[in-house]
């Protein structure tokens, strides 16, 4: 900072680097995440169906 309390252009240019890192690194997280859930809805729908074969209509 400078005395005025300013960022310079260079700390502004850094400090973009940095939150544009974080928010990629946030997205790829949130990717890996909902990859994660859809694989465990996939996971659940095949087990019922094959539950509901194996033991017919419970209704």
């Amino acid at each position: 900072m400078t005395k005025t309390n300013e960022f310079t252009p260079a700390q502004i240019k850094t400090i973009r680097g940095i939150v544009r890192d974080e928010i990629a690194r946030h997205d790829q997280k949130l990717k890996h995440e909902e990859e994660r859930y859809q694989q465990a809805v996939a996971e659940a729908n095949a087990e019922a169906a094959m539950t509901s074969r194996d033991w017919g209509d419970l209704d």
